[in-house]
């Protein structure tokens, strides 16, 4: 009888081997960043994704679809009013140097008692800018967070809205130089250059300083009395009153 080949066995210790060597992904997580002082909390996340949201489930009670808002793009600005925090959504002017004209950045907000969470869509300078000085040098953090969450919104629009005040200025020279060569006869690529010049970033949606409605034209009102301690945000309401998402 002819002999038969042996089977080959399976060395079970060498494969045990190989898969206790090979790294496991570690799970990744949230880019989520926190400052702390006087009772206020201030998160930032940038960029958020997936996993940023589940976050903001498990340590918030906002409401769902405000959560939708933020991963979603191109939201319109607006203020939500609930019983206990505000949601906000800014849009603020970015400059393209390689479109070499305007985009826009997405702000969003939430801001209740004891906390202020910024998501910018993109990197916002004055946005980076404060939260920075704010957990570099205490004396101004406490200066911003001892006197509430609403005045460190206050901050925060202030700040972003005195950032677009060069970009006006540039645009303004811009459109004097076009002028100039328009009665000069210069007509090559003007025609260009005046879109360029007055387009709006997004969509036709306004983001400028003098070129976009009052936060209050814009609010929507889910109670009357929002609480005591956001009075500061009272600043940024016009006056006007519209419907809200129910709850």
């Amino acid at each position: 009888m002819p002999n038969l080949p042996k089977p080959r066995l399976r060395r079970a210790g060498r494969r045990e081997t190989l898969a206790a060597a090979t790294p496991q992904a570690e799970p990744q997580a949230p880019n989520v960043e926190q400052i702390d002082s006087s009772g206020l909390r201030w998160v930032n996340i940038e960029r958020p994704g997936a996993l940023e949201r589940g976050w903001l489930e498990q340590n918030f009670d906002f409401h769902a679809l405000d959560l939708e808002d933020v991963l979603s793009r191109n939201q319109r600005p607006k203020i939500d009013v609930y019983d206990d925090y505000l949601f906000i959504v800014l849009h603020f002017p970015i400059f393209d140097p390689a479109a070499g004209r305007l985009g826009t950045g997405e702000l969003d907000l939430f801001v209740g008692p004891g906390y202020v969470v910024t998501i910018p869509n993109q990197p916002l300078q004055p946005v980076e800018y404060l939260f920075e000085r704010c957990r570099a040098k205490e004396e101004l953090r406490e200066q911003l967070f001892s006197r509430g969450s609403g005045y460190l919104l206050y901050r925060l629009v202030d700040d972003s809205f005195d950032y677009c005040f060069p970009m006006l200025r540039k645009i303004g020279n811009k459109l004097d130089a076009l002028e100039d060569d328009i009665f000069e006869g210069r007509s090559e690529d003007i025609v260009r250059d005046i879109s360029n010049a007055t387009a709006r970033p997004g969509e036709g949606q306004a983001a400028l300083p003098g070129d976009r409605p009052r936060p209050g034209d814009l609010l929507r009102r889910h109670r009357r009395r929002p609480r005591a301690d956001l009075g500061h945000a009272r600043e940024l309401q016009g006056g006007g009153r519209g419907a809200g998402r129910d709850q």
